[in-house]
């Protein structure tokens, strides 16, 4: 059988199920503490497109539900968050070699995850806050004999900007943050593969929130560690053969 024909657009989407670790310090909020979240389905959609030969455009779509599980001491308004992450990526192919490929990749992401806060009544409020990413990373492909496309990936994360969901002010500014995912592709057709892949992201922002009333100050870290495993379908249209 022949070499793949050159890949101009594809359609991407998976279903899987995750787990956020969600940790919250402020050194002057009682509200300081750690949730883990077991939830689903956690979704990924990605839609890909061949620019010049061997640079792609890629736009994905990413959500998981959590729910953060109290104690009776602290009253939420809402127990209920939607993490979310929307990227647009350019992805390089600077070597091939063989059934071997190697990747740079570049661009901008936009993620929204939940924060806590206690007003001057010691109530507690979940709200969604957003902000802005840049990342580079790096992306290695492998065809095996048997026709299995196995993958690896990491990617560095720069966190900068920020919006409160309530009305606020919420900036941000880097620590360490990464992502990465390990998985393997089985092509069904010659232009449609299932894949199942593991995925880890871990996202540490320094954060500054302001109310917008005036009543709440806060300054403290976050960190966000989600872990998921998700299976999806792909689907590729060749080059010369999009309408």
């Amino acid at each position: 059988k022949g070499p793949r024909p050159e890949t101009q657009f594809w359609l991407e989407g998976g279903i899987g199920l995750n787990s956020h670790r969600f940790k919250e310090d402020s050194p002057l909020a009682e509200e300081s503490s750690q949730y883990t979240s077991l939830a689903g389905p956690a979704i990924f959609t990605e839609a890909g497109f061949l620019l010049s030969k061997n640079l792609n455009a890629e736009l994905s779509y990413q959500q998981m539900p959590g729910r953060i599980q109290t104690s009776n001491l602290i009253t939420l308004d809402k127990n209920t968050y939607l993490w979310q992450n929307l990227r647009g990526q350019f992805d390089w192919q600077f070597k091939n070699d063989k059934n071997r490929s190697w990747h740079l990749l570049f661009g901008l992401e936009k993620y929204q995850v939940p924060f806590l806060y206690s007003d001057a009544s010691s109530n507690g409020h979940l709200i969604d806050n957003t902000y802005l990413a840049s990342l580079i990373g790096f992306k290695y492909q492998w065809t095996s004999n048997s026709g299995l496309l196995y993958e690896a990936l990491m990617r560095y994360h720069l966190p900068f900007g920020g919006e409160a969901g309530d009305g606020g002010q919420f900036h941000v500014s880097p620590q360490l943050s990464l992502d990465g995912s390990l998985g393997v592709r089985k092509y069904l057709t010659d232009q449609l593969s299932a894949g199942l892949f593991w995925q880890v992201d871990s996202q540490q922002i320094k954060y500054d929130y302001h109310s917008s009333d005036g009543t709440v100050d806060r300054t403290g870290t976050q960190t966000h560690l989600n872990s998921g495993v998700y299976l999806n379908i792909k689907y590729e249209w060749f080059v010369g053969h999009l309408l």
